[in-house]
């Protein structure tokens, strides 16, 4: 899977950073490269931004273009006033390069879900997917609302999102083969076998044996397998 975005571009020209308007993202490149971005969801933009990706990325046809962060995080109380310069523009134009065979599909990949509404609510253009960050967690429930919007009108699945962190773990779950590092379980009979789960339960008699310490050369090459070089 082969995707780009559109939407907010970086310029070979430099700016000092403490110059750009992000709104409350506005520390996020504080410390990041001093080239100039530009937010432009135009269908011109849009079209230049496409054909440079290409360029780049030395193909003809990525597989998805996400129109980039047009929400109110980065746009501030001027966020609406880019959507419909989106809905106008890149839209539009992602719409017909979809249609043409240029690209494979677009989407929007925002961190609010209010774009997603709105977009869900057009008639058209119609987007093929969303990519929304985050907004499934114990502090935000905006996942919630929009999953049956999106069902109902697009027949889709969830929108992509990178998974929340879990609260009131102290330790994610291992691998069994491993938990006998830190003292917690024994490595299962079997191996790679069984990926997941506890220790099997102990038959009437059984004794459970304590499972030998690897080294830290041992360690090191469970974590990750030994380098060779190329041939």
């Amino acid at each position: 899977m082969l995707s780009t975005k559109v939407g907010r571009v970086v310029l070979d020209e430099v700016e000092h950073p403490a110059a750009r308007e992000l709104g409350e993202k506005g520390g996020l490149f504080a410390h990041g490269r001093s080239n100039r971005m530009v937010d432009d969801y135009s269908a011109d933009a849009t079209l230049r931004s496409v054909e440079d990706s290409l360029k780049r990325l030395g193909t003809d046809r990525p597989d998805i273009v996400w129109v980039h962060d047009i929400a109110q995080d980065f746009h501030g109380d001027h966020w609406l006033h880019h959507f419909e310069t989106a809905r106008t523009g890149a839209f539009r134009a992602l719409s017909k390069l979809r249609d043409e065979g240029v690209i494979g599909a677009w989407g929007l990949g925002v961190n609010k879900a209010e774009p997603i509404e709105l977009t869900l609510d057009l008639d058209e253009p119609r987007p093929d997917g969303f990519l929304l960050a985050g907004r499934y967690t114990l502090l935000d429930r905006a996942l919630q609302r929009l999953l049956p919007t999106a069902a109902e009108r697009h027949g889709g699945g969830p929108p992509a999102l990178p998974r929340p962190p879990r609260l009131g773990r102290r330790h994610p779950r291992r691998h069994p083969a491993l938990t006998h590092r830190r003292g917690r379980g024994r490595a299962p009979r079997g191996g790679p076998r069984r990926l997941l789960g506890r220790p099997a339960r102990l038959r009437p008699g059984q004794r459970r044996r304590s499972a030998p310490r690897l080294t830290v050369h041992q360690r090191s090459h469970i974590r990750r397998p030994p380098w060779h070089p190329p041939p």
